[in-house]
């Protein structure tokens, strides 16, 4: 009888996974607001039209894209950490659950979309970075999670054994379909709620 594998790392998206992801919809017009002000756009659409960034899930363009795209990163992190400070964004049991994986000895990465300043930003301002061993992001693999080539580079350059690893998540595709290609174990979130699930996977 064959054993079975046990799980020592511990892979979370972030959006969605660990942060609220309101904090975005309430920064939005503030952050176009100021790329018209500084001249880089004149209509929105158009502009991310050119730039080739189409609108998400909520029905709005990322502002981190636009203000990378047009240069304007520093402007994006300004809005951000202003909204950051009074807004709460970490998920209730986030800090609990990193904290309790790090006891148990786990391996914690957080693999996500978003820009690498955006997230250690986060993990800051709540005080859990000693409870994330590791950062992957877009940024660090050149392509989003919902390309074959994002896990191919995050498993060569984190030297990850993908049978030995679970990627907890709330989006279909890129914390699903895609990574269970490879061989990870999946965890969808239903919703905030379900997070603490995730230490009842062994």
């Amino acid at each position: 009888r064959g054993c079975r594998m046990v799980v020592d790392t511990y892979l979370f998206d972030f959006d969605g996974t660990l942060v609220d992801t309101a904090i975005y919809g309430m920064m939005y017009e503030a952050i176009i607001e100021r790329l018209k002000q500084k001249g880089k756009i004149v209509n929105v659409d158009s502009a991310a039209q050119a730039l080739g960034i189409s609108k998400g899930k909520h029905g709005r363009y990322d502002s981190g894209d636009l203000c990378k795209a047009l240069g304007m990163v520093d402007d994006y992190y300004d809005v951000l950490s202003e909204h950051i400070k009074v807004i709460p964004v970490l998920h209730e049991d986030a800090r609990f659950v990193l904290k309790e994986l790090k006891k148990r000895g786990k391996v914690v990465g957080v693999v996500s979309n978003s820009m690498q300043r955006t997230i250690r930003l986060y993990l800051d301002k709540y005080g859990i970075s000693q409870y994330v061993d590791f950062i992957y992001s877009a940024g660090d693999a050149g392509c989003k999670k919902s390309s074959l080539e994002f896990w191919k580079r995050l498993i060569a350059v984190r030297k990850l054994d993908p049978v030995r690893c679970v990627m907890v998540g709330d989006t279909k595709i890129d914390d699903g379909e895609v990574p269970a290609k490879f061989g990870f174990k999946t965890f969808l979130l239903e919703d905030k709620q379900s997070l603490k699930k995730v230490l009842a996977i062994t």
